[in-house]
């Protein structure tokens, strides 16, 4: 009977997940659900560092530019989504921001700046929406925002960071970037099957 209730209890033990033992999240708190959200997510990490990588391979005002217009696009979503209004099919689109941000990496499109502009604006508001709806009851909405914004502006980063090393180190960069991108574009897709 003894080695069954260590068996169990031990089961137990390593089964058992972390939880919050004080009530309240202070600002500090949501600041740091803020910044963590965003790096939970796959749609969320892909997307944010496909619009980086987009942002450097086109070039000119657009290195700047295009992160900047997802920041207002997930702000503007952020604040509706934290007054309760939701797309019925979110998660579908947020998979399908991956597929259509990597897509003109991963085939060398060429894309109007206004049009770019225009979608990076909109899978911006859709991704600030999801977030923007599962702030934590208890949260300060406020920091919640800047660490969500400020995270995505740092993914967003790293993806223009990505995209500068492949060019540099391969000398064959393009060729580098492309194959990257079509790999995003791969899950993305996956992402977006799995979520119908």
């Amino acid at each position: 009977m003894l080695p069954r209730v260590v068996l169990l209890s031990s089961l137990l033990w390593v089964a058992a997940t972390a939880a919050y033992a004080h009530t309240g999240v202070d600002a500090a708190g949501g600041f740091g659900h803020g910044f963590a959200h965003p790096l939970t997510g796959s749609d969320h990490v892909l997307a944010m560092l496909a619009v980086g990588m987009l942002a450097f391979a086109s070039g000119g005002h657009a290195r700047w530019s295009l992160p900047a217009t997802f920041i207002g696009g997930a702000l503007v979503g952020g604040l509706l989504g934290a007054s309760g209004l939701l797309l019925p099919a979110l998660e579908p689109i947020l998979a399908l921001s991956v597929l259509a941000l990597a897509g003109p990496l991963a085939t060398a499109l060429t894309l109007p700046s206004r049009s770019m502009h225009a979608a990076v604006a909109g899978f911006g508001l859709f991704h600030g929406m999801a977030h923007g709806a599962e702030i934590p009851v208890d949260a300060p909405g406020w920091a919640y925002g800047i660490g969500f914004l400020l995270a995505t502006a740092l993914l967003h980063a790293a993806g223009s960071f990505a995209a500068f090393a492949l060019a540099d180190a391969c000398g064959r960069g393009r060729v580098a970037l492309r194959a990257t991108a079509v790999f995003m574009a791969i899950a993305g897709g996956m992402l977006f099957l799995e979520r119908l």
